[in-house]
């Protein structure tokens, strides 16, 4: 199938040329990206292109106001005059550019240019624990950072105060609860608002976190579910990680869904305790399905354990993750 296309249309060819590189080189990035160093040609290209979006400095901007209609975008600099509704700053990150171009499709439900399915088996892996919550949220970011190595993998963390919303350009003021209203208002515009979300560390996908426990307690669980498989079936990911909590509406209808469960376990003290009293739980509740998929991660004690996120490959802790990211991947990382 025939990539969509946009254009970028600026006087300034060096900028041209780099944008078009680091946008065409983001996997993330549905769009063939052709270039013009003015309106003329990229008027005479449209005769035989249809672009989805078109981008342009200023001067072209005026020029092709009449011609492009609804899906032309200012890319604006500090000074210009030009009045617009839609404009990207031009100088900022490609990866910002990318995500507001995205955005742009979402907003004007450019329903056409749906990225294609890769028609990938998504595995659903649920990170659950009534213990050791701080351990979870290491261990599942260790684990989506190691299967990324060799798989495609999107982490969304379910918890109330993950702490992750403070990483950089985490969501930027937009998080996973943005997700569950796109989807509610089209479930159509969803694949590009996801990808205009998306953030990366040490390989891995992610979605910034909701940054209210309160919005998040808010969200039924048949809306949860309803995401996961729009974005399973939108089939680019191997792997979709959830790091969940208690706070979730039906966190374990949630849990029916996964594909395996990994749950971090004590065998002593009160951690053990908790652990009798959530498998009890499960079994009163005609759960045991859940039981059965779960995954018992036994932790030993740690003496190095990170203090940020970056820290997180340097310590014992990842030593050991690598080995369950190697079974479930069975292979040597």
């Amino acid at each position: 199938m025939r990539r969509k296309m946009i254009a970028l249309c600026d006087p300034d060819s060096n900028y041209l040329t780099h944008l078009q590189e680091n946008l065409e080189q983001r996997e993330n990035f549905p769009f063939v990206v052709n270039t013009y160093t003015n309106a003329l040609s990229l008027k005479e290209s449209m005769k035989e292109y249809e672009y989805e979006v078109v981008l342009a400095a200023e001067e072209a901007f005026k020029e092709l106001r009449k011609d492009v209609g609804d899906s032309l975008v200012l890319l604006k600099e500090k000074g210009t005059k030009c009045d617009a509704d839609d404009y990207i700053w031009k100088y900022q990150s490609a990866e910002n550019i990318r995500k507001e171009i995205l955005e742009h499709c979402a907003e004007k439900g450019n329903l056409d240019a749906v990225i294609d399915e890769c028609g990938r088996h998504t595995r659903l892996i649920g990170v659950f624990s009534p213990v050791g919550k701080d351990v979870q949220t290491s261990f599942s970011l260790l684990l989506g950072q190691f299967l990324a190595k060799k798989k495609k993998v999107l982490y969304l963390n379910l918890e109330p105060f993950s702490g992750l919303s403070y990483m950089d350009n985490a969501g930027e003021g937009r998080d996973l609860t943005d997700l569950i209203y796109y989807m509610n208002s089209g479930k159509d515009k969803l694949q590009y608002k996801l990808e205009s979300m998306i953030s990366s560390i040490g390989g891995l996908d992610y979605v910034a976190p909701a940054f209210s426990f309160i919005d998040l307690a808010q969200i039924e669980s048949e809306n949860w579910i309803l995401l996961l498989k729009t974005i399973m079936k939108y089939g680019k990911y191997d792997y979709l990680i959830l790091d969940l909590s208690e706070i979730i509406q039906g966190v374990l209808n949630v849990l029916r869904e996964c594909d395996v469960i990994y749950t971090i376990s004590q065998r002593e003290g009160m951690g053990a305790v908790r652990m009798k009293q959530y498998e009890e739980l499960l079994g009163m509740n005609d759960l045991d399905e859940i039981l059965e998929r779960t995954s018992k991660c036994e932790m030993p004690v740690f003496t190095n354990l990170p203090n940020g996120i970056e820290e997180l490959p340097y310590t014992e802790l990842a030593g050991y993750v690598r080995s369950v990211a190697e079974e479930e991947l069975g292979l040597t990382l």
